[in-house]
């Protein structure tokens, strides 16, 4: 059903960071935690290989994705489990409309499981550039926000820019290789020493969390769709950061078809990384 057009007029990315991070805390603490170690085994179901959804990601998204599109008229959505039912909203990404992007359960294989690193994700994009991020930690209720241009804040707080060590032996990693196929798998695996640790959180809103709060100097994330990203790349480049990925291009959530994202909490610091990360 076709909506209010769009006024570009009205288009305030920093006026909305309040109404949406008190909409997604809403729907943090009326739908996603009631159901958090408590989901019968029939609402956890495979939607592909290695890639869960529960009810509490169906309802999520379905209040977010009626309740955005009331505060900013004219915009559409791009949310993770209708593009699993039709992968044409994707071309929503790269229309004139601004486009609210959602993950309505980031971590669902942790949530499904009972644990606590699991987040809800919201970002508003239009013409391929995010212009605002949320990443909500629903145990311990964080809120990272982020507006193009306006820094980043974890529960209203500026965040600060983080030094990141000189030597790669004294980096803190987030490397992600779950989905990475089998031959690259093996070779990145096999180069992870060449980093202080290396942790794996299977939640990308979480992992990007900890960057803008320093626990992780950089991570890798293979897959790059946009509601695993947006927000938390935009946070990470607010605070002096780069998401890239591996041939150099800069990340934008209209290229969700490309496959290896480094992220590194100093862009000065990046191409070390990926060089370690990538070469012999």
């Amino acid at each position: 059903m076709a909506g209010r057009p769009f006024d570009p007029d009205a288009l305030d990315p920093l006026a909305l960071i309040d109404p949406v991070s008190d909409l997604i805390r809403a729907v943090s603490t009326e739908i996603v935690l009631p159901r958090h170690r408590n989901l019968a085994r029939e609402e956890i179901r495979d939607k592909g290989v290695n890639d869960l959804v529960t009810i509490a990601d169906e309802e999520a998204e379905t209040r977010l994705t009626a309740e955005l599109r009331a505060l900013l008229p004219g915009s559409v959505v791009v949310g993770e489990e209708a593009a699993a039912a039709d992968p044409g909203v994707m071309d929503r990404l790269r229309g004139p409309d601004p486009v609210w992007i959602i993950d309505p359960v980031d971590g669902t294989g942790n949530f499904s499981r009972g644990s606590d690193v699991f987040a809800v994700m919201v970002a508003l994009a239009r013409e391929g550039r995010t212009l605002a991020g949320w990443i909500h930690q629903p145990v311990g209720d964080l809120m990272l926000t982020a507006a193009l241009g306006a820094g980043a804040r974890i529960n209203a707080a500026p965040l600060p820019a983080l030094p990141v060590p000189e030597e790669l032996s004294a980096m803190r990693g987030a490397v992600h290789t779950g989905y990475v196929p089998a031959g690259p798998r093996e070779a990145i695996s096999g180069r992870l020493g060449r980093f202080a640790s290396n942790t794996q959180l299977y939640c990308a809103g979480l992992t990007y969390m900890g960057l803008v709060q320093g626990a992780f100097d950089h991570a890798l994330f293979w897959r790059a769709k946009p509601w695993d990203h947006a927000a938390g790349a935009l946070a990470l480049a607010e605070l002096g950061g780069r998401t890239a990925f591996e041939s150099g291009q800069t990340y934008g959530p209209a290229r969700a078809e490309r496959n290896g994202l480094v992220s590194v909490r100093a862009s000065a610091r990046w191409p070390a990384v990926r060089a370690a990360l990538f070469e012999d």
